[in-house]
C-alpha cells in the first residue's frame, strides 16, 4: 500500500510477482535510489484493482491478463498516466489488427491472411511456403507459431485457431530482436531453425535500417517500451512481430535505460 508523502510515485502492475534478477526489479530499485516511492501489485484473478492505483503519477504495465488490462484502462480514463498505454497493450493481442496497423504505416511486414480452421489454411497454402500464427498474440515466444519453410502443412492443426498466414521470408536464417526504449536500440541476434533456436543470443549493433524500421513499428502501434522481430529479407528488413515490454534478458544497461525512461515521464518530457 503506497505511504502518503511529496514524492513522486511509480505503480507496477504486473501478471506475476517481482522477482530479483529481472529487469523490473533492477529498475525499481534505480527509481527508489533516485526518491521515487515504488509500489508492486499483482491482480488476482478478476478482482477489481485497488483504488490506491489512481494516485499514481505513473503506472508501469506488463504482462497482465486480457481481464487486468481492461480494468486498467479505467487507470487510463481516469487521468493515470500508463506505460506502456493499455488500449496499444490490448490491441497487439490481435496479431490481424497489429499487423494491418503495421501495413497502413508502411512498416515492412509479410503478406498476411486470416483463415478460420486448419482445413481452410491446407486448402489455400499446402505446398506454399508460409508462416501459420495463432490470430491471438498472448502466447510466448515461439509458441503458436510453425513454419512451413517447405511449403508442408500436416495434417492434425498445430495448436487451435482461427489463423494468421504470412508468406514465408527468405533470409539469413537470423532472428534480429531490437528491443526499444523510448527511440533507443538496442540489439540481440539469434539463429533459428523450424525446431527452434540453434544459438545463444548474442548483442548486435542496430544499425539505422533496422531502428528506422522498429521506431516505425512503435509509432504505429503506439508503444513505448517494446520488442521488435525483424528478419534481413531481400529486399529489406521486414517485421514479422512486436512484442510490448519484453523482458530484456541479455540486454545490457537496459535497467538504466527504463528507469530513465519512466523518469523523463515523470519529468513531463515523456
Amino acid at each position: 500500500m503506497p505511504s502518503s508523502h511529496d514524492q513522486p510515485r511509480v505503480s507496477f502492475l504486473l501478471g506475476k510477482p517481482l522477482r530479483s534478477g529481472v529487469v523490473l526489479a533492477d529498475v525499481r530499485n534505480l527509481l527508489s535510489a533516485a526518491s521515487i516511492l515504488v509500489d508492486t501489485h499483482v491482480p488476482n484473478g478478476g478482482q477489481p484493482l485497488p483504488d490506491w492505483l489512481l494516485a499514481s503519477d505513473l503506472v508501469v504495465q506488463r504482462g497482465l491478463g486480457l481481464a487486468a488490462l481492461t480494468s486498467a484502462a479505467e487507470l487510463e480514463r481516469g487521468g493515470v498516466r500508463c506505460c506502456n498505454r493499455i488500449a496499444a497493450t490490448i490491441r497487439l493481442r490481435d496479431r490481424a489488427v497489429m499487423t494491418a496497423s503495421l501495413a497502413a504505416a508502411r512498416v515492412p511486414v509479410p503478406a498476411t491472411f486470416v483463415t478460420a480452421t486448419w482445413p481452410d489454411v491446407r486448402d489455400a497454402f499446402s505446398g506454399v511456403q508460409v508462416v501459420v500464427k495463432r490470430a491471438d498474440g498472448v502466447d510466448g515466444r515461439g509458441i503458436g507459431v510453425h513454419i512451413a519453410a517447405t511449403g508442408e502443412l500436416p495434417p492434425v492443426p498445430p495448436f487451435a485457431g482461427p489463423y494468421i498466414v504470412q508468406d514465408y521470408i527468405p533470409s539469413d536464417g537470423v532472428d534480429y530482436k531490437v528491443y526499444m526504449v523510448g527511440t533507443g536500440a538496442s540489439g540481440l541476434v539469434k539463429r533459428w531453425s523450424p525446431d527452434g533456436p540453434t544459438t545463444p543470443a548474442a548483442p548486435f549493433t542496430v544499425g539505422e535500417a533496422f531502428r528506422e524500421v522498429a521506431c516505425l513499428a512503435g509509432a504505429a502501434l503506439g508503444l513505448e517500451i517494446y520488442g521488435v522481430d525483424i528478419l534481413a529479407g531481400p529486399d529489406g528488413p521486414v517485421v514479422v512481430d512486436v512484442n510490448p515490454f519484453p523482458g530484456f534478458r541479455g540486454v545490457a544497461d537496459a535497467a538504466v535505460r527504463i528507469a530513465h525512461h519512466l523518469e523523463s515521464i515523470l519529468a513531463g518530457d515523456a
